[in-house]
């Protein structure tokens, strides 16, 4: 009778250790993780809304700024009330009017923000939920689409830093500069390079504990 108990016993603790070798609890790394991304998704949705990735300046004082969407300019610019007319390049263009590299980088703006919610997500899950079964498989999933995110939009910066303003835009009186922004566009894939190096350090530190506990 006592050596039945003490087989069940000793089976309830080889199975509830089982259960925590295969189900860790939530490391550092993936919870720094998952706040890192989320800056990032905001920081994109910014850079993706706001027309300022490019500022004009006539005379020291801006006459216009625009985005991926919209081009804002100063009406009356010699005057001391200002009054910004804005146009979206749909409505002041033809659709295939538009610039191939303009397109290229609306594009890669887009894959960036879609890919961020997906590893955010991704990353929720794993944090949240560490006795989720294929966590291990979403973690892969969001590495895939941070490194992804970061591509994108490392891509889409770049195109947008050597095509505008275009030859059209610098035959006139303007001095133009890169906005806030772009700038923000930068910063989304310095992030997701550190959800990058995070995610790894994560999985390391998962194998060493692993290795430490076979032991």
């Amino acid at each position: 009778m006592s050596s039945g108990l003490t087989m069940s016993t000793d089976k309830d603790e080889s199975e509830s250790g089982s259960k925590f070798f295969l189900c860790e609890s939530t490391s550092i790394f993936s919870k720094l993780s998952v706040g890192v991304t989320f800056v990032s998704l905001i920081f994109q949705i910014v850079s993706v809304a706001c027309p300022y990735w490019i500022i004009a300046e006539v005379r020291g004082k801006q006459a216009i700024h625009g985005g991926l969407w919209v081009e804002c300019s100063l009406a009356n610019i010699f005057t001391t009330r200002e009054q910004w007319v804005c146009l979206s390049f749909s409505a002041a263009h033809h659709l295939e009017k538009l610039p191939r590299f303009l397109k290229a980088v609306q594009a890669m703006a887009i894959l960036v923000l879609i890919c961020l919610v997906t590893c955010t997500f991704l990353l929720a899950l794993y944090a949240i939920l560490p006795k989720l079964q294929g966590r291990k498989m979403a973690l892969f999933s969001a590495l895939g689409c941070v490194v992804f995110a970061a591509l994108f939009g490392l891509i889409g910066g770049s195109v947008f830093a050597a095509d505008y303003p275009t030859p059209q835009d610098l035959l006139g009186l303007h001095h133009w500069t890169f906005g806030f922004a772009f700038a923000f566009q930068w910063l989304v894939v310095a992030l997701c390079l550190i959800v990058v190096v995070l995610i790894v350090v994560d999985m390391r530190s998962s194998l060493l504990i692993k290795s430490l506990r076979f032991f």
